[in-house]
């Protein structure tokens, strides 16, 4: 892991509860939410094949973060479209 990660794990600014936790796998999913629906919103999603490859290069990086994040790219990828 990067050492970005790490200091993202112990941030002073993170709950003292929360700090020196990894992300896990709710996180993952909120933030791949958020990543879709932005992408959605500067209408991203208009070019089909760019929004394929885009789910499949984010499915790709949580992995870093949490294993089995990426099995769940495409369901929150479509629960950007509503």
């Amino acid at each position: 892991r990067q050492p970005s990660h790490h200091e993202a794990w112990t941030n002073s600014k993170r709950h003292p509860r929360l700090r020196g936790r990894h992300f896990e796998l709710d996180d993952c999913r909120v933030w791949m939410r958020l990543m879709f629906w932005s992408a959605r919103q500067v209408g991203l999603d208009q070019h089909r094949p760019f929004f394929k490859w885009y789910v499949r290069f984010i499915s790709h990086f949580i992995a870093v973060y949490e294993r089995q994040a990426p099995a769940y790219a495409a369901v929150e990828a479509e629960w950007s479209a509503d």
